[in-house]
């Protein structure tokens, strides 16, 4: 859970025991008469049931903020339909999957107008945005899952629009991190320390991020957090995220806006793995630009550590 105190960088709060959780996908066929492709009669359904645990007990005695927290997590989702259609893998919602990689997406519209009311769900500004970006190695998964809100108080006071002879210019307000969620799965089992012990690994990805990522400006970069999480793992993601095309000194335009990068770097194993999920910026914001997964062989990982101070990967 992320809070502000004054400070540019939030505050970040950590519950003090771990949800358990069963994580379950599973695919359905539909009747679809409309398309001559099989494929577009495929559904990706996706579920999430929490279950018992031995800290049940202590969350009894959880402040309401922590319990609030979890019912969050547990009640939000992050995929745009209950049935994710071949049609959602598209860059401009979000979704998407490269090698051993995936990233999904999910925005609320930030209701401006009547015609933003007509507008595809994928389409900008938000008033609520959440993803989740996943990296999977030989039965073991690790995610990291982001849930970004407009302030109450900002959504009515930052949504202004001025209009001058030469040209209009749009405040919107910013998206910014409420939760953070890390989730640390094996595959048909409840993973422990002894069994899988490259899940409980020390904070943080070996010799920290692996292939740090351009992310703008100095004003845009002071909007980002480097975090080392347990199980040899860092991320490095933005906790504020401006949806105004002008943020950062940009014209007025969407096709120009700074974008954003949220970056997951994780050793399982045999191999080590970074993946980027780099969106549009402005109103765009939920769209993607790429999602680039590098792996290289653990063993040799610091031999090859790229030395180019932050590139976007070449297409």
């Amino acid at each position: 859970t992320m809070e502000e105190k004054g400070s540019i960088i939030p505050k970040i709060i950590k519950n003090r025991s771990p949800l358990h959780v069963k994580s379950r996908a599973y695919k359905i066929d539909v009747d679809n008469n409309d398309s001559e492709f099989r494929v577009d009669a495929s559904r990706i359904c996706h579920e999430e049931i929490p279950l018992a645990s031995e800290f049940d007990q202590q969350r009894q005695d959880d402040p309401p903020d922590a319990k609030q927290a979890e019912q969050d997590v547990l009640e939000s989702t992050y995929w745009p339909n209950q049935e994710m259609k071949a049609f959602d893998f598209r860059g401009q919602q979000g979704n998407m999957c490269v090698g051993a990689a995936y990233s999904i997406c999910q925005g609320v519209p930030l209701l401006l107008d009547s015609s933003t009311s007509e507008q595809p769900d994928w389409m900008g500004p938000f008033s609520e945005m959440r993803t989740e970006l996943a990296i999977m190695s030989e039965g073991l998964r690790f995610r990291i899952k982001l849930d970004y809100r407009v302030k109450e108080e900002e959504d009515d006071s930052k949504t202004t629009t001025t209009t001058t002879t030469t040209k209009t210019t749009s405040t919107l307000p910013a998206l910014k991190l409420k939760t953070l969620t890390v989730c640390r799965e094996a595959a048909g089992v409840q993973p422990t320390p002894e069994d899988y012990p490259s899940l409980f690994l020390s904070n943080g990805a070996p010799g920290g991020l692996y292939d740090p990522p351009p992310v703008g400006s100095d004003e845009q970069a002071s909007q980002y957090i480097l975090l080392d999480l347990e199980g040899g793992a860092s991320a490095l993601i933005p906790f504020k995220m401006d949806q105004d095309p002008t943020a950062f000194g940009r014209d007025d335009n969407n096709s120009k806006a700074a974008g954003w990068v949220t970056t997951l770097d994780w050793t399982p194993d045999r191999s080590r793995y970074q993946v980027d999920r780099k969106v549009q910026g402005g109103a765009n914001i939920l769209g993607l630009r790429t999602l680039e997964l590098s792996e290289v062989e653990s063993a040799r990982a610091d031999r090859w550590r790229p030395k180019d101070g932050g590139r976007d990967m070449q297409q």
